[in-house]
């Protein structure tokens, strides 16, 4: 696929969150329940298509899947770099490994 159609693949996912959330929000949220966000699953993750997307300050995110695992020494290494940056960005104090089982 080139990159223009998976550009209009991500574009249309995108509005149809946008269309969603708020149908969400009215009709299906409860009183004790954040706001719903929107997850978009890409196969393959462009940094200068999601920017164009202009997602910033919305509650629409991407996220890339794996087709295929990789070798387990690199799938340890990105799953810990995914722990620290997490650990980072919520400011995550006296975090314990066996606490993500």
């Amino acid at each position: 696929m080139d990159q223009m159609a998976a550009k209009g693949e991500v574009m249309n996912e995108k509005q149809q969150a946008e269309f969603k959330k708020p149908t969400l929000e009215k009709y299906e949220k409860e009183d004790d329940e954040n706001r719903p966000l929107g997850i978009i699953l890409c196969s393959d993750k462009n940094e200068e298509q999601i920017e164009l997307l202009e997602l910033g300050e919305s509650d629409i995110h991407i996220a890339k899947y794996l087709t295929v695992l990789p070798p387990k020494d690199k799938f340890e290494k990105r799953l810990h770099r995914a722990i620290e940056n997490a650990k980072q960005k919520y400011k995550i104090k006296n975090y314990k490994e066996d606490e993500l089982i």
